[in-house]
């Protein structure tokens, strides 16, 4: 019960969010983030059928629901990042793994220029046929 009762409360009055003294508007985020803010703020919303919905709950969460916001945005962040470094490593492993063809591939046609020329040498000093 208590203040978390109040968050659900639909008559609450709704109160401006701020996030590190910037105003944040729930309007601009998307309605994953939406639901991971009230979720992580304790907030129901299985009852939200339009992203409206889901705002004015928002803004009715204040406080838990900042600090949730930036949960998940320091989340997003640290997501985006570790996929930006795998996407970076497999790049590189491509990049490695072509060097190695491209030198595998010089080996094979020094050699082959080889056998030509050792075939070349072969039929001149057999003569002409």
């Amino acid at each position: 019960g208590g203040a978390r009762d109040d968050l659900r409360d639909l008559d609450a009055p709704m109160r401006p969010l701020v996030e590190d003294g910037i105003p944040s508007d729930p309007n601009s985020w998307s309605v994953r983030k939406l639901k991971n803010v009230l979720t992580a703020a304790g907030v129901d919303h299985a009852h939200c059928v339009e992203k409206g919905e889901l705002v004015n709950l928002t803004l009715k969460g204040g406080f838990d629901c900042v600090e949730a916001s930036g949960v998940y945005d320091r989340n997003v962040t640290r997501d985006r990042e570790a996929l930006r470094r795998a996407r970076l490593a497999r790049a590189q492993e491509v990049l490695e793994r072509r060097r190695e063809l491209e030198s595998d591939i010089a080996v094979r046609q020094t050699r082959l220029d080889q056998l030509r020329q050792r075939e070349e040498n072969r039929q001149a000093a057999i003569g002409p046929t």
